[in-house]
């Protein structure tokens, strides 16, 4: 789908997924990569859930999203239930890439690692993101001394990131002496 002018993703499920003990390397439940280079991609009403990690320090990616689409429309997508044992990082939706990229109405719960940083959702690039309406809730590490170490939505890059009326709900607790949160965080 790289040359299309419009690729659209929608309706696909993945679940009730366990990776093994000992493996390295990243895991995702949806990659999206390089889709409708000059066109629109639009991708919606996917669902990743219950998707467990066991021993490992790669992180979990529930929607990866890497497409560097003219346009990327994100929308009606439901991350849950993602368990990351002794894992790294979990990331429920991760965004890279595109021009003119939209992402709303996702939701994103129910996200646990033991260790690792927990994200509901993470911005790494696009040149005009704009974010609204998404519903960021539950996301836990459980002894996580980082500070923080649950972040509802990280905005780490992005020409210009428009973000609104997003509902994040953090009830997070660790065992972690220096453990926070950050319901919304940009670096940009």
């Amino acid at each position: 789908h790289y040359y299309s002018s419009i690729v659209n993703m929608y309706n696909n499920s993945v679940r009730n997924i366990y990776k093994i003990d000992g493996s390295t390397g990243s895991y995702y439940g949806i990659y999206l990569s390089n889709a409708a280079l000059n066109g629109t991609c639009n991708y919606y009403n996917n669902s990743v859930y219950n998707i467990a990690c066991g021993v490992s320090t790669a992180p979990i990616y529930g929607q990866y999203l890497a497409a560097t689409s003219l346009n990327k429309n994100v929308y009606g997508n439901t991350v849950y239930n993602l368990r990351a044992t002794t894992c790294g990082a979990v990331y429920g939706i991760y965004q890279s890439g595109g021009t003119n990229v939209k992402i709303y109405k996702n939701r994103i719960y129910d996200l646990r690692t033991s260790t690792g940083i927990g994200y509901g959702m993470y911005i790494a690039s696009g040149t005009t993101n704009t974010i609204y309406n998404n519903y960021i809730s539950d996301i836990r590490s459980d002894s996580s001394v980082t500070s923080p170490g649950v972040y509802g939505m990280y905005i780490s890059g992005g020409t210009t990131n428009s973000v609104y009326y997003n509902t994040i709900y953090l009830n997070s607790v660790s065992t972690g002496a220096t453990f926070g949160t950050s319901a919304l965080y940009s670096s940009t």
